[in-house]
Parts: structure tokens; C-alpha cells; sequence
């Protein structure tokens, strides 16, 4: 992830048929297990990318913030708010964990 740049990657972009993801946040990496939006705000279109599709980029509608009920690795349940760009990138990873890509939003797709 770090080497090509990325901000967060989903346990089955590397092969591991976990619900999981790590995203990089301001306070560090954040582990997400079983995550979920539990609440969320108002979109905004922005450019996205993806380890997935390499030079591929493309406006996506996203919230600029969500609620995520997840566990840590020990199992233990949280709740945390990601806003900004955390936001698109948690959308986008637990995407990944539905089988859907970034291409698959664009334009209003879903």
C-alpha cells in the first residue's frame, strides 16, 4: 500500500477473503474488521484512484463523513467518525469488501 502510494487497501485486494481493511488516518493506520456505516453525511464528488486499476482515476460521489461500527483485530467492537478524505477512503475500501470498484460508481452507477 505504502509503496504504491495508497491510502488504505482491503484484505481482498491481497488475496485474503477477510471483511477487513486498514486505512490511513492522521492518527495512523486503523484497522477495520466486520466494518459498517452506521451513519453518514452529505456526498461530494471528488477524484478517485485505486490500487486495483493502476493510472485509472475518475470523479466518484462520496460522503464527507461517516460512522464505521468495526472490531480491532482482538475482537472488540468501536465506533468511529472519519471525515474528509478518511471518509472517501473508508467508502472506498469497504467497497472493495462488497465487489465494488471505484469505475463502478462513477457517473451515478452502482
Amino acid at each position: 500500500m505504502h509503496h504504491n502510494d495508497g491510502v488504505g487497501i482491503a484484505a481482498v485486494q491481497v488475496g485474503v477473503l477477510w471483511r477487513a481493511c486498514l486505512v490511513n488516518t492522521a492518527e495512523g493506520p486503523c484497522e477495520l474488521v466486520n466494518p459498517e456505516i452506521v451513519a453518514q453525511g452529505t456526498p461530494k464528488s471528488g477524484s478517485e484512484g485505486c490500487l486495483s486499476i493502476p493510472g485509472a482515476h475518475g470523479n466518484v460521489s462520496r460522503p464527507q463523513e461517516v460512522t464505521v461500527r468495526a472490531q480491532d483485530r482482538h475482537g472488540t467492537v468501536f465506533e468511529r467518525i472519519f471525515t474528509g478524505r478518511e471518509a472517501v477512503c473508508v467508502c472506498h475500501e469497504l467497497d472493495h469488501l462488497d465487489g465494488v470498484l471505484f469505475i463502478d460508481r462513477m457517473g451515478g452507477r452502482q
